[in-house]
């Protein structure tokens, strides 16, 4: 059998971590292997890996590519048969972790756990932290009840009323990941990490800012009168 054939190698636009955006990336360099492999009904099949090692011509850091292919190699292999992989991980669509000043620390290391659940494309694990932020949230405003549904109702003293029933849809997301194993889909979770960004933004930051800008203001009207 004739050796699988990958796509030529040459420079090329990739997205760069440290650039944070596309850039040229020069090829410098690549190792390949063949190995056998049984397929689902057990009949043997030859995989191959290709390694490819690119350079960002912007800031000079490296990027692994890894390209997998195998034998049902037709004659004329469209690009899409090939699976390509990056290492490290491409940031392009990743999310950032927002600075919040005033928050608690417990809450805290739960959101930035959900980001980075997130980001490793771990939904399940990422939907039961949001929930589990959620009920942070309600505990650290002094809500405590038997379940979640309750706390939430509770928050309408905190929150408008149509934001409860926002994090309604949270609860459930959380409730199908964690008993019933329902993978939720990307933008979801994305979604649902917003409201729960805008959620501690209006309790706790908003009061910090407005407390900072007035202090800063009065500060202001003080050495202005004082001259």
């Amino acid at each position: 059998m004739p050796p699988i054939m990958f796509p030529p190698a040459e420079d090329k636009e990739i997205f760069c971590n440290e650039c944070n955006r596309e850039t040229l990336h020069e090829f410098k360099g690549s190792s390949s292997r063949e190995y056998s492999a049984l397929d689902d009904e057990n009949l043997a099949q030859v995989e191959a890996i290709e390694n490819r090692l690119y350079v960002c011509a912007g800031c000079g850091s490296g990027t692994l590519e890894v390209i997998d292919a195998n034998d049902v190699n037709p004659p004329e292999v469209p690009e899409n048969y090939f699976f390509y992989t990056y290492y490290p991980p491409r940031t392009k669509d990743f999310l950032k972790e927002k600075y919040f000043q005033s928050i608690p620390n417990k809450l805290q290391i739960i959101y930035i756990e959900i980001i980075h659940a997130y980001n490793n494309e771990t939904p399940i694990i990422c939907a039961i932290g949001i929930r589990t932020l959620v009920e942070g949230i309600c505990a650290a405003r002094g809500i405590k009840r038997r379940n979640l549904q309750d706390m939430i109702d509770l928050l309408k003293y905190d929150i408008r009323e149509e934001y409860v029933q926002k994090l309604h849809t949270i609860r459930f997301l959380g409730n199908e990941a964690t008993h019933e194993l329902e993978i939720p889909q990307e933008d979801e979770l994305k979604l649902a990490i917003e409201i729960c960004e805008s959620l501690l933004d209006y309790l706790y930051e908003l009061d910090s800012k407005t407390i900072k800008l007035t202090e800063m203001h009065y500060r202001r009207r003080f050495l202005f009168n004082k001259k």
